[in-house]
């Protein structure tokens, strides 16, 4: 599997350089399209870019890509596409047609990051059909440590599949200690104070800020619902 990556990963990164250096004529990129299909594909640039460095990301981890220190590794291959594609663009600003644009930058970040994401949830999917169980396991997750009607609802269900189960929380409180109480095991992985502030007010700055400690939630919940079967 991962040496058919490698494979893609290769032509992709040549077909990818070969767009990407190569003179334009006026906005036309892809000069050997009719110009009215050129100029909408430039129009649609940004989420041209979103798209095919999703492509990129997810073939790296599948290239390269292990659940083991997943973190680091996940830090290393956004921060590599990220350069490369920085380098391409500076690279661009000398070639005729061609402009450095930020945007293709931000599209690149995104678009690599949820195409990494994506590629370990296509891992652990194939991890979990490899290993199946006769029970299947459930993971459930709760975003609030406080005793509400949801979480009396998920109380009920959980104690019922007490041998089979386990709750997640991102903050701890009182509903953690009623889970506890009815035999359920319970952990909490605490989202931090930039990412659990971030509101439908909140500044792009904030927003920003708030990303690494998303990032490291969704990887520690990833490396634990390994050994479950429904999420």
């Amino acid at each position: 599997m991962k040496r058919n990556a490698r494979i893609a990963l290769l032509l992709m990164l040549a077909a990818g350089l070969w767009l990407a250096l190569k003179p334009t004529l006026g906005n036309r990129r892809f000069t050997f399209l009719p110009f009215r299909w050129s100029e909408y594909i430039d129009l649609m640039d940004f989420w041209l870019n979103l798209g095919a460095f999703g492509i990129l990301g997810m073939t790296v981890w599948r290239a390269f890509g292990t659940l083991e220190k997943a973190f680091r590794s996940v830090w290393l291959m956004t921060g590599f596409i990220t350069l490369l594609n920085i380098l391409l663009e500076l690279i661009q600003s000398s070639i005729p047609g061609r402009a450095m644009d930020m945007a293709d930058v931000w599209a690149g970040l995104f678009g690599c990051v949820g195409g990494i994401f994506f590629g370990m949830v296509l891992q652990l999917l194939s991890i979990r059909k490899k290993t199946g169980s006769k029970e299947p396991q459930v993971l459930f997750l709760d975003q609030t440590g406080r005793l509400g009607g949801a979480e009396l609802m998920l109380l009920d269900i959980a104690a019922a599949r007490a041998a089979d189960s386990e709750v997640i929380l991102f903050q701890d409180g009182e509903f953690r200690t009623a889970l506890e109480n009815v035999g359920v095991k319970t952990s909490v992985i605490e989202l931090g104070d930039e990412a659990s502030t971030v509101d439908k007010q909140a500044g792009l700055k904030r927003v920003l800020r708030s990303i690494p400690g998303i990032l490291e939630l969704m990887l520690q919940l990833m490396k634990a619902a390994r050994s479950f079967d429904v999420v």
